[in-house]
C-alpha cells in the first residue's frame, strides 16, 4: 500500500498566520517621534559636533545604546563627533565639561536632556514592568553662542526591547538632522 504524505494546509496557514501576527505585534511595539522648530540660524552641515547627553536612571541602557549608535551614524556622514554621557553621580564641574568641548574644537554643541521617563503598566503583557518611554529635549548651540540655533523634542517608546527602540529613534534622529542641514546626507 502506498501512503502519500500530504501536508495539512490548514495547519500550515495557521502557523504562518500566528508568525505574521507576532511579527506585526513586535514591529509595532517600538516607536519614536522627533520634531524640530524652525530655525534659519543653522549654519550647517557642521564638521565637528560635541553631543552631551543626560538622562534618568531608568534610561541608562537606552542612552548607552543611543549614544553608541548616533556616534557611528554621525561619523558616517563625515562629521567628527564626540558623544559624552553625563554620569548622574559625577563630580565633574561645568568647567570640566566646557574643557572637553573646547578640546574637541567643536563647531556646534548639542545638548540632549531627558525631560520625562514613563512606565505604562497597561501594556506590560505580563511582564509586571509595563512599557518604557522617554521624552528628550534637544538643543543645538553654535560655537560661542549663548542661545540655541535649533531645538527639537524627541520621544522614544519601547515595549519589547530597548534595541528596537534605539534603532527606530536613531533612524528618525539622523533623518531630522539631515533634513535640518545639521548633518550631511549619505549618498546611497
Amino acid at each position: 500500500m502506498l501512503t502519500l504524505n500530504i501536508p495539512d494546509t490548514k495547519k500550515n496557514y495557521s502557523t504562518l498566520l500566528c508568525a505574521g501576527l507576532i511579527i506585526v505585534l513586535f514591529s509595532g511595539c517600538a516607536t519614536a517621534s522627533i520634531e524640530s522648530g524652525e530655525s534659519n540660524s543653522v549654519k550647517g552641515p557642521y564638521d565637528r559636533i560635541f553631543i552631551l547627553i543626560s538622562g534618568s536612571p531608568r534610561a541608562d541602557k537606552f542612552i548607552e545604546g543611543f549614544a553608541e549608535k548616533i556616534k557611528y551614524a554621525i561619523s558616517e556622514r563625515n562629521t567628527n563627533v564626540e558623544v559624552y554621557v553625563e554620569e548622574r553621580l559625577s563630580l565633574e564641574t561645568q568647567k570640566d565639561i566646557d574643557d572637553k568641548i573646547n578640546a574637541h574644537k567643536s563647531d556646534a554643541v548639542m545638548i540632549i536632556k531627558q525631560t520625562e521617563a514613563l512606565i505604562d503598566g497597561r501594556y506590560g503583557f505580563g511582564t509586571g514592568r509595563g512599557s518604557m518611554a522617554g521624552t528628550f529635549d534637544l538643543r543645538l548651540f553654535e560655537k560661542a553662542q549663548k542661545r540655541p540655533v535649533w531645538r527639537a523634542n524627541m520621544k522614544a517608546y519601547g515595549e519589547y526591547g530597548i534595541s528596537m527602540s534605539i534603532e527606530k529613534t536613531v533612524k528618525k534622529f539622523i533623518a531630522l538632522l539631515e533634513q535640518d542641514k545639521i548633518l550631511r546626507r549619505i549618498n546611497n
